[in-house]
């Protein structure tokens, strides 16, 4: 079926663009035809048809190179944004406890403090961390009510992401804490057992989200059974779907006591390097654990690109043709011209003219419809820009960058196809052309 259209289109367009050409033979005056001897120059209509072709090749190619170069940047855009932490040199490690033999939140908890405590020893590990959740790889939300606010009934309940993680996390990451505190080993205490008040933090999203941008610290969140969750804590966002979304709201409570959790090593070499030690630190703390997974955050970060990075390819490849095939499209309508009137260039260079003055009038009578064009295909960027809003990360439809490229590809490459009929015409001689006229 792909084949099937582009055949027809090419038909299509074969038909269409030879309509044209063949009306105008149709409609000319043998009168006419005889007075120029066949080859006298250009009829104003003719003239103005190449002008308009001409302006609307650039036009097309200016609207193209501005919708590729709107997306090409947002997908720059959302490569630099990440996760928004340093992902680099970040191991990730799939830890599955069996229930059988860690049936309950204490031993579960013993395992992961034991196992972040070893893998900050190994040779190569500048801290580590564990956390049930990581960007792209891992995400759980949860509903939560606020103390001292009317409490919805179930079903209407806020929600947001939520994270068990051990105290080192934050630092692990690198995002900053910016109002109150970080974890501590007492916090973790003090969450375990399921009694008492807890303790949380939130991040910048979820203060936005539920506080109205106010500071939260001293407020409470009713989580699991209704027990109190204090926040003493602000934090930095980061991206959990990636530069695809924004930061969603997310609340992080210490300790970590779940069946499935998640190592994290900031290491000083390619995690990968450290697969078989860290595969070695498990099975000291439990022979009978499955073979775990090691990855790196990149490893996550490449894969969720994966599939935007060929599309983008394309697109810069197809704006790239549709520049250079509308370049040999203005040639080749300026040297037919160039070609149509080599008879009245002999004659003005007969009368006196110069070949400069020939080149100034060749290559003004192309500039103006490469102005034009380039005056259509703006207005018909910020129109496809409009489209595109949708598609566009970290980058407005209008963006003057973007604009502001495209528009120059095309000037510095214009004087290219400009440049052999403009040539041509210069180095025309007068004896010589009235002679083959």
């Amino acid at each position: 079926s792909v084949f099937a259209f582009a055949g027809s289109v090419s038909i299509l367009t074969t038909l269409l663009f030879g309509l044209a050409p063949a009306i105008t033979a149709s409609r000319s005056s043998v009168n006419e035809a005889l007075k120029t001897r066949g080859g006298g120059g250009a009829s104003a209509a003719l003239s103005r048809s190449r002008q308009a072709l001409t302006a609307a090749e650039v036009a097309l190619a200016l609207i193209l190179l501005c919708g590729a170069g709107l997306l090409i940047r947002s997908f720059v855009k959302l490569i630099q944004a990440g996760v928004g932490f340093n992902a680099a040199q970040l191991a990730v490690v799939d830890v599955d406890l069996p229930e059988i033999r860690y049936p309950d939140a204490a031993s579960r908890a013993r395992f992961y403090d034991a196992l972040v405590e070893r893998a900050r020893a190994l040779p190569g590990v500048a801290t580590a961390s564990a956390a049930t959740t990581l960007p792209l790889h891992r995400i759980f939300f949860q509903t939560f009510t606020i103390a001292g606010r009317p409490q919805p009934i179930l079903d209407e309940r806020p929600s947001a992401d939520v994270a068990k993680v051990s105290p080192d996390y934050f630092r692990l990451l690198g995002l900053p804490i910016l109002a109150g505190r970080g974890f501590t080993a007492a916090d973790v205490a003090r969450n375990a057992g399921g009694k008492g008040e807890g303790v949380v933090i939130v991040n910048q999203a979820f203060a936005t989200k539920f506080f109205n941008g106010q500071n939260p610290l001293g407020q409470r969140l009713l989580l699991e059974n209704d027990r109190a969750f204090e926040i003493v804590g602000l934090a930095t966002d980061f991206l959990a779907m990636g530069g695809l979304s924004d930061a969603h709201p997310q609340y992080f409570v210490a300790g970590l006591d779940s069946p499935q959790g998640l190592l994290l090593l900031r290491t000083k070499v390619p995690p990968e390097s450290l697969s078989d030690e860290i595969r070695a630190t498990l099975w000291s703390l439990d022979q009978e654990l499955p073979v775990a997974e090691v990855s790196s955050m990149n490893h996550f970060l490449g894969e969720a690109l994966a599939e935007v990075r060929p599309v983008v390819l394309l697109l810069g490849v197809f704006a790239g043709l549709a520049l250079l095939l509308s370049m040999i499209g203005v040639y080749s309508v300026l040297a037919n011209l160039v070609a149509s009137r080599i008879r009245e260039i002999g004659i003005r260079m007969a009368l006196g003219a110069t070949p400069a003055a020939i080149g100034r009038m060749v290559a003004g009578q192309s500039l103006k419809p490469l102005a034009i064009g380039l005056a259509l295909g703006l207005a018909g960027s910020l129109a496809l820009s409009r489209v595109l809003t949708s598609l566009l990360i970290g980058v407005a439809p209008n963006d003057p960058v973007t604009f502001l490229l495209a528009i120059a590809s095309v000037v510095l490459v214009a004087p290219l196809a400009v440049w052999a009929p403009v040539r041509r015409a210069t180095r025309v001689e007068c004896t010589v052309a009235l002679r083959e006229e």
